[in-house]
């Protein structure tokens, strides 16, 4: 018997499972699906394979903007893709998406272009199955959609950790190609700028080396009038406030 670490019932005493490796019906595999979220025992397949196939590989990739603004919401999709040397492809997959939630917050999820999969969403557990085992993924397929919101100016890594992709018959060696996201404060991101300071310590100039703020309101600060009032200003620090007019 093959051990399906997926997956948390003993579906083999289920009446319904179907001889010859298949699992069991779609709602009956829904069902354990949706239990396998919340524990972590294991599920005992009657795959009993007459042939010994190569161990397949995968990719695992997760893609969508790297550079974000606070406050931004965005779109990552999750892909399997470079999907080798299977018998029925990735018919069954598991893990959890990991980032920094003191960065991003995880606010919405939507299924690709796969068989079902489903997510719990306490604990970002994604789990899914082919319930034929034999009409896994083999070419480049989205999986999951999941949009983001930056809460916070940091970096963080969206990925798959503890993963797990299926053959019908053997586990799947791949790798994780995860997402590295910047958030920044700011509507267009960082402005770089080059302050000159005489030997007083007083501001001789400000130019504005880089800026993508909003025309006629953040593009403001790269003209004379809002640059000049700095200089010949000594002072520890500066602090400007934007008040409405």
């Amino acid at each position: 018997m093959k051990k399906f670490a997926l997956f948390n019932d003993l579906c083999y005493n289920n009446q319904q499972l179907y001889e010859k490796g298949k699992l069991c019906h779609k709602d009956q595999g829904v069902k354990f699906m949706k239990k396998a979220l919340f524990t972590g025992a294991v599920v005992t397949l009657l795959c009993v394979p007459s042939v010994a196939f190569a161990k397949g590989t995968a990719g695992v990739k997760f893609e969508g903007q790297s550079n974000v603004n606070v406050g931004d919401e965005f779109t990552v999709n999750m892909v399997i893709d470079n999907v080798n040397d299977t018998e029925y492809g990735v018919v069954g997959l598991g893990g959890y998406i990991t980032y920094d939630n003191n960065v991003l917050e995880l606010i919405n999820t939507e299924q690709g272009d796969s068989y079902e999969i489903l997510i719990n969403r306490n604990n970002n557990k994604i789990i899914g199955i082919d319930y034929t085992m034999a009409n896994g993924i083999k070419e480049r397929t989205n999986v999951y959609n999941l949009t983001f919101k930056a809460k916070a100016a940091g970096d963080s890594n969206i990925t798959l950790t503890d993963g797990e992709l299926e053959d019908r018959y053997d586990s799947i060696e791949f790798t994780v190609d995860g997402l590295n996201v910047t958030s920044k404060e700011g509507f267009g991101g960082d402005i770089e700028l080059s302050v000159g300071i005489l030997n007083d310590g007083s501001i001789s100039s400000i130019e504005i080396l880089s800026i993508t703020e909003t025309a006629g309101l953040g593009m403001k600060a790269a003209e004379e009038e809002f640059k000049g009032q700095f200089k010949n200003k000594n002072v520890e620090s500066i602090k400007y406030t934007k008040t409405r007019c």
